[in-house]
């Protein structure tokens, strides 16, 4: 039986969040509903060699609509070596 994409890299992102990969234990709110692969702190998506650089750059920029609060998508990897 294939497993869907979108319900693989969901439980993917739940065992990331649930190994202490964020430092987070997820149960962020999502579009109004809590979920366990959603960080609570949003900045912790960002790694974090860039994460003051990104978040002093978001505060400076201006784009209509958007706040530091919803700049970044629930979760976003980073794959380095």
């Amino acid at each position: 039986m294939r497993v869907r994409f979108r319900a693989k890299e969901r439980r993917r992102a739940e065992e990331l969040v649930e190994s202490g990969f964020f430092c987070d234990e997820g149960q962020g709110v999502y579009r109004g509903t809590e979920r366990k692969f959603v960080l609570e702190d949003p900045r912790l998506n960002l790694w974090a060699g860039i994460r003051e650089d990104a978040l002093e750059y978001f505060d400076e920029m201006t784009f209509p609509g958007t706040t530091v609060q919803n700049v970044s998508p629930p979760v976003i990897f980073f794959h380095h070596s």
